[in-house]
């Protein structure tokens, strides 16, 4: 007898949001954004209500020019407190209530000061000549939630055309975000150009946004490079983050991890949240420089500090997994809420899935549809195989296997790995569907192709089992058992260098007493089944292996027991035990011949 002792786990794991490769909206960092109304204020680690908004005027700034002294006014908002007041583009702020300004950040500081209503005298030179006026400063909020605020394009497009690159820029913004103008990427490249080439680096990145996203311009990574290259060169934190980026994958230039990593790392020690973010990524993934989880964290925390929603959704992850940080499942869920409260899918995905398994908050599956809605209505394909899933098991919903399969597939049709294998589980099944093993291998294929590990087990399945349309084939079944277990093979190489090691989740922890339990009452297909659970959830887990191995093997389930010790063996190779181990195997593999 040789069984196959397998349990079929929950087919979507905790997501860590991916780097982020897409090109920034209003640049961070850049001369036109940290002051200006439409900036996002930085979360504050641990608040639990907001901080208090500053005061602002409604305006962009710039250092002026290095042969003179003030901030230039290079973004003025319609209906803004600066705009009633008078105040115009390209004029160049000196002092507020006669107290001398010469740096953007000096003046959003001194701004930011005064309690919303306040009236100050802003002092100023128009074309060189001294002004003053008074503006009423209002809450950011106010500013941003204003329904008359616009930004004035005439009042940019008078100057731009007469080729003022602030001007340029940020009429070229406007035309790209659609405020104060109708959309027109086309436009806005055009304008960008103007920009560029007169050596405004913000100008740069965004040009090289428009060829990275093909907007406004044909698609060209090589002219997108090119572009965030000029603006990185000059220091543009925007520009390094979006060409690491482009090394990352490989766009427009060779694939380079470790030059992804230099340049995210110039973009990082700027403050820039999206490299800081990224530079995580890398040093929790081991991508151009050593594996390093507690270095993860650290750039994550620098960039979650900032209110970046990915990098909130990351440290939620680090704090899951007990990657560089004591596991602690409250913090997970803390972190996970500030992203989904910003709408980062990642985050609201993710926020689901510890209502859905009780882990920081009560199980609530309710709560864990509602977050699943959240992120698959913004298309956030993990989102929407967890919500199959809730419709699959009637977990907050009706029971609905149409619905699950519906749900399924647009996460399948966007290339989901865990989607397609899903959808290919209900054709397995015929729930939702007719029952059409042909059309279950097709999905299961196209997610084993991509590396995932249940759909090359579910291949093995129906290969070494043939009917249905599915010819069996041996050959086949082996193939796809050997995919499945070189990457088992990969991701224990890396546990066995972790330092320190991650501990054993709760739920496996649990898994283990029911199991040593089982055992004791002498059930051992129960001890089977809650070995296979806890190893579905952690599977760097040894002494789960071998017990299983030796459960299996006394049960003469041999073919499982001996796939059992192979797993134990890749993970624990130099095991006082090893050697008993490895003989052991040999007996089981063949008696799984006979």
């Amino acid at each position: 007898m040789s069984g196959t002792c397998m349990w079929r786990a929950l087919m979507v794991v905790p997501l860590i949001a991916a780097a982020t490769v897409s090109p920034i909206a209003k640049a961070q960092g850049s001369s036109t954004s940290a002051q200006t109304a439409t900036s996002a204020q930085a979360a504050t680690a641990g608040s639990q209500t907001p901080s208090p908004q500053p005061s602002s005027i409604g305006v962009g700034l710039k250092a002026a020019s290095a042969d003179s002294r003030g901030i230039k006014l290079i973004d003025i908002f319609k209906n803004g407190p600066a705009d009633q007041a008078g105040l115009k583009f390209g004029d160049v702020i000196i002092a507020v209530n006669d107290a001398p300004v010469e740096k953007p950040e000096e003046l959003v500081k001194t701004i930011g000061s005064f309690q919303p209503g306040t009236t100050i005298t802003i002092t100023y030179l128009r074309k060189g000549e001294k002004k003053q006026s008074a503006v009423t400063v209002l809450a950011r909020n106010q500013v941003i939630n204003k329904d008359t605020v616009g930004l004035d394009a005439n009042a940019f497009r008078v100057w731009a055309e007469q080729g003022d690159a602030d001007a340029q820029f940020s009429l070229g913004w406007m035309y790209a975000s659609g405020k104060g103008v109708s959309q027109d990427y086309a436009q806005a490249a055009s304008w960008y150009r103007k920009a560029a080439d007169q050596g405004n680096t913000d100008a740069q990145f965004y040009l090289g946004w428009m060829y990275h996203g093909s907007r406004g311009v044909s698609q060209d990574y090589g002219e997108a490079v090119r572009w965030y290259r000029k603006a990185a060169d000059q220091g543009n934190s925007n520009g390094q983050a979006n060409l690491a980026a482009m090394y990352l994958n490989g766009w427009g230039v060779t694939q380079n991890y470790a030059e992804a990593v230099r340049w995210y790392r110039m973009a990082a020690d700027q403050g820039n949240s999206f490299g800081q973010n990224d530079l995580g990524t890398m040093y929790r993934d081991g991508r151009g420089v050593p594996r390093d989880h507690a270095e993860a964290v650290r750039w994550f925390r620098k960039a979650a500090d900032q209110g970046n929603s990915n990098s909130q959704a990351n440290l939620a992850a680090m704090y899951l997994n007990g990657w560089g940080v004591t596991q602690n499942y409250a913090e997970a869920v803390r972190w996970y809420r500030m992203a989904a409260d910003q709408g980062n899918p990642f985050g609201q995905n993710d926020l689901g899935m510890m209502y859905r398994d009780g882990r920081g908050v009560p199980r609530d599956h309710a709560e864990a549809l509602r977050w699943f809605r959240k992120a698959a209505d913004q298309g956030n394909s993990n989102a929407q195989t967890n919500l199959g899933w809730m419709y699959l098991n009637g977990w907050g919903v009706t029971q609905d296997y149409g619905e699950a399969v519906r749900w399924y597939r647009m996460a399948a049709d966007q290339g989901n790995a865990f989607g397609q294998t899903n959808l290919g589980w209900m054709y397995h099944n015929g729930w939702g569907v007719k029952q059409d093993y042909a059309e279950a291998v097709r999905w299961y294929r196209m997610a084993a192709d991509q590396g995932n590990a249940d759909a090359q087990k579910d291949l093995v399945a129906l290969y070494k089992q043939g009917g249905k349309g599915v010819p069996k084939d041996e050959n086949q079944a082996a193939y796809w058992e050997g995919k499945v277990f070189d990457q088992f093979r990969q991701h224990a190489a890396a546990w066995r260098v972790m330092s320190p090691r991650p501990p054993l989740p709760e739920e496996v922890v649990r898994e283990r007493v029911l199991a040593e339990n089982a055992v004791r009452e002498k059930n051992f297909e129960s001890a089977v089944q809650h070995y296979q659970k806890g190893l579905s959830v952690f599977d760097t887990w040894p002494q789960g292996w071998f017990n299983l191995a030796l459960i299996c093997g006394e049960l003469k389930y041999y073919a499982a027991a001996a796939d059992g010790m192979k797993h134990y063996l890749e993970l624990a190779p130099d095991a006082p035990d090893a050697e008993n181990a490895r003989e052991q195997l040999i007996i089981w593999e063949d008696k799984a011949k006979h």
